[in-house]
């Protein structure tokens, strides 16, 4: 199965950034707000400290969706907005948010999408010009749709 690399130049470093908690939740709900019917959703809610700098700072995940065979659904950066500072000449940062949005069966059609089984991120600070990472692949198992209440 496809992981996420360990870009080059970039340094892992717990002491400048890590991850404080990190929660997947996969479900189904009636309706997303623009349409009716079941929808299949993957949220991600991750809370990260990073050590206070004097530059500017950047705090983001590269994420990655996989099948049950391991092939890739979606994928893409999000961005963590600072919410509080971490104590520890720290900040934290916050995502809360839908990651992925699978399978939606409206009243006359369906729309079928690979059925997320597995989500992948990596988290990253940059600071001026370097750019951390706490070095780790985090990653959340989920279950079948079908299991989805």
């Amino acid at each position: 199965m496809p992981t996420l690399s360990h870009p080059i130049g970039v340094a892992a470093r717990l002491d400048v950034v890590n991850v404080l908690s990190s929660e997947t939740t996969k479900r189904s709900s009636v309706g997303d707000g623009r349409r009716r019917g079941l929808v299949y959703r993957t949220d991600l809610e991750v809370t990260a400290w990073v050590a206070d700098r004097t530059d500017a700072r950047e705090v983001w995940i590269d994420v990655v969706v996989y099948d049950a065979q391991g092939r890739r659904c979606a994928a893409g950066r999000r961005p963590l907005r600072r919410t509080d500072t971490g104590g520890g000449h720290g900040s934290l940062f916050r995502l809360s948010e839908t990651v992925y949005r699978g399978t939606a069966v409206t009243p006359g059609s369906a729309s079928p999408l690979p059925d997320a089984r597995l989500l992948d991120y990596r988290l990253y600070y940059r600071t001026g010009e370097r750019v951390f990472t706490d070095g780790v692949v985090h990653h959340h198992a989920l279950l079948p749709d079908h299991l989805v209440h």
